[in-house]
Formats: C-alpha cells, sequence, structure tokens
C-alpha cells in the first residue's frame, strides 16, 4: 500500500498480507498459507500477518499453528508471523495498514472480521463462499476468488500486489 493523499492510507514499508479469526479450518487458513507461499517466492518482500485464537488441527495432529508451520518452507518460514489475541484497537488499525485482508473461509455465515476490516478502510480478498459472497463486489469493494482454489487467491493476491490503484480504489 502507497501513500495517497487525502485517503487517509499510511505508507508501508514492505507489502503484506492480514488474516484476523481463529485459526481453525473451517476458516481457510491453510488455503491462506498455500496462496502466500506461492506468491512469496515471486515477491520476496511479502509478509503474512495471522491474527487470533490458535485452536485444534483438526484432522491434522496438534495446533493450526504447528500444522501450518510444517506448511511453511524454512527460507519463507520468518515471513509468516502467527501473533495470537491482539487489543481491539491494534486490530482494527491494521486492518487498514495491511496491503490486504484475505478471509479464505470456504463458508461463513456472516464473517464479522470480514465487516470490520471494509469498515476499516481495508482492501480485502474474499472467498465466494457463504456471507462474504454477499458482502463483497468483485472488484468494486474487494477481489473474490473461489472457494478452496488456491491458485485463484494466488492470483488475486498477486493482483493487489502488482495495481496499487486497484487496492486503493478497493479500499
Amino acid at each position: 500500500d502507497e501513500a495517497n493523499p487525502g485517503n487517509g492510507a499510511t505508507p508501508a514499508a514492505a507489502p503484506s498480507l492480514l488474516f484476523v479469526g481463529r485459526l481453525e479450518p473451517r476458516k481457510g487458513v491453510v488455503d491462506l498459507v498455500d496462496a502466500a507461499v506461492e506468491v512469496m517466492r515471486e515477491q520476496p518482500a511479502l509478509t503474512v500477518h495471522l491474527l487470533g485464537r490458535d485452536c485444534a488441527a483438526g484432522a491434522g495432529a496438534g495446533t493450526m499453528v504447528e500444522h501450518l508451520r510444517r506448511r511453511i518452507p524454512a527460507e519463507l518460514a520468518p515471513r509468516f508471523h502467527f501473533e495470537g489475541l491482539r487489543p481491539r484497537a491494534e486490530v482494527l488499525a491494521r486492518y487498514r495498514a495491511a496491503t490486504a485482508c484475505v478471509f479464505a473461509a470456504p463458508w461463513d455465515n456472516y464473517p464479522f472480521t470480514c465487516c470490520e476490516a471494509m469498515a476499516s478502510g481495508a482492501a480485502v480478498v474474499v472467498a465466494d463462499a457463504g456471507g462474504m459472497a454477499e458482502l463483497v463486489e468483485h472488484e468494486r469493494s474487494g477481489l473474490v476468488f473461489r472457494s478452496r482454489d488456491v491458485g485463484g487467491l494466488a492470483a488475486a493476491i498477486r493482483r493487489l500486489l502488482a495495481e496499487p490503484d486497484l487496492g486503493r480504489a478497493l479500499r
């Protein structure tokens, strides 16, 4: 995100993706990590910040953070930040500071975190499932990708990184 006088955006040192929510399988965090790994190979400055409570990994052993860390290649691991629960005021500020907020849940009835991100002026990337498909109009209020399509999610992330004017317009 580059500064754009008059829109309230703050300059970011490097592109970043933000996820806010419980770290659990049904929130799409595996797809986010897999897509980010794909994009990071082309974007050496990209970081991913995951804020929220760690949960069981579901079918995998251990916690979701442990499961996700096992999916991340060692050379990219320092660019993923698992930050746990954060104070609400900080979360609200971080929505706006991120290049994009990603909500990859394969189904979410009413994604409150997505609503918060949009209300905070964030560019959002969302799955076309559940309530997100009703909240976000593709290319007007966010980018929408096909649920569970890691390649489609990676393409949406690449597009926002390549088209800063699009990110500003989506805010």
